[in-house]
């Protein structure tokens, strides 16, 4: 789903809809999150003053979405990850 932990903390309603089809009909057992650097739906890297202040927020909103899920569906595994690139290959940083 486009815009990863954001698409969860605007959508909530929408997207535990989701899941909750995810787990119950297709018995899933893990969702994995990812948020990557200089996403449009947090209007790219120029809305932050830095990339570190990119990364912590988008890491802060990734750790509320996680929550969100587990409060709901205990039974499911949530991973997290920051998706960055280091000019060669996109590095995947589990949060």
């Amino acid at each position: 789903m486009a815009g990863g932990a954001k698409a969860v903390l605007d959508s909530t309603e929408t997207v535990l809809k989701a899941i909750e089809i995810f787990a119950t009909k297709h018995h899933g057992r893990k969702i994995i999150i990812l948020s990557h650097r200089d996403c449009g739906a947090y209007g790219g890297i120029k809305a932050f003053k830095s990339p570190e202040d990119e990364k912590n927020k988008l890491t802060k909103d990734l750790i509320s979405a996680k929550k969100i899920i587990g409060e709901k569906f205990t039974a499911l595994e949530v991973d997290l990850y920051f998706l960055d690139s280091n000019g060669e290959k996109i590095v995947f940083e589990k949060i």
